[in-house]
This record gives structure tokens, sequence and C-alpha cells, in this order.
């Protein structure tokens, strides 16, 4: 069983925190009121998400087990 470093753990919280802080404030101080009236929190949060992973390349076919 692989153990994380308790120092990695904590900075992974910390970083994990400080991303949802700035998309709070994105959504609450920058965007303009008729754009959060027609898109909740949730929905930017799947574009946001869906834009990083079509980011990612495909990688090589895996083989069936």
């Amino acid at each position: 069983m692989y153990k994380h470093d308790p120092t990695a753990l904590l900075v992974f919280c910390l970083v994990a925190m400080i991303c949802l802080t700035v998309f709070v404030v994105f959504y609450t101080r920058n965007l303009k009121p008729q754009a959060r009236r027609n898109a909740s929190m949730l929905h930017i949060a799947r574009l946001i998400s869906a834009d990083l992973y079509r980011t990612i390349p495909a990688g090589p076919p895996r083989t069936p087990m």
C-alpha cells in the first residue's frame, strides 16, 4: 500500500482550497448579473472542467484484459 507524505496531503488540501476560493470569487464578483442568473455555479464548474479535459491528449488505446 502506498503511503503519502503528510506534508504532501496538506499541500494538496491547501491548493484545493485556493482553487475553490478563486472559483467562488470569480463567480460572485466577476460574472455579470445576467450571466449569474442564466448559469449556476455547478454549470460554470462543469464548463471549466470540460475545457480542461478537452486539452488532455488521448493516450494509446487500452488493450483488453
